[in-house]
């Protein structure tokens, strides 16, 4: 089945462009940027920990970097309930750094609160298509896992 959830495409400076999804974690409403440059979906560790049923735990074994190439140190753990339009997940494994930085920088030029990247892993999983056009991500989702918010 295929979902379709309304982007935010919101100019930062002068024909410099972002794309926003909105969601849910644990029930809270949420913001995050799609990044098709992102290896990996991540969230944000300084939002999470406040509504987290289970603290994430730190891994050394996972690497990861932002795009300075310095090392982030990454954790691991579940979301209870994660959510985007009809797309319902539930007990996500999950990775999780410190994305303090980014937020903090889109809170001086936007209404935006990062609480993580949708990385290629997400978007190749779900067979995404971006269309700028009509501002909707397209997901193939599997009927099994859609469930109505």
């Amino acid at each position: 089945m295929i979902i379709k959830i309304p982007l935010d495409i919101v100019e930062l400076d002068n024909n410099s462009f972002h794309v926003f999804v909105s969601g849910r974690i644990n029930g809270c409403p949420c913001d995050f940027i799609v990044d098709t440059g992102a290896s990996k979906t991540v969230f944000a560790l300084n939002y999470l920990l406040q509504v987290l049923d289970k603290p994430p735990v730190s891994n050394p074994d996972i690497q990861s970097a932002g795009i300075s190439a310095s090392h982030l140190e990454s954790h691991v753990g579940q979301i209870e309930d994660f959510s985007m339009g009809e797309l319902r997940l539930r007990k996500m494994e999950a990775l999780f750094i410190d994305l303090s930085s980014i937020s903090e920088l889109y809170r001086t030029v936007s209404d935006k609160s990062i609480w993580g990247l949708i990385g290629s892993d997400f978007l190749l999983k779900y067979k995404a298509k971006l269309d700028y056009g009509s501002q909707t991500l397209s997901l193939r989702v599997p009927k099994s896992i859609i469930t109505k918010i």
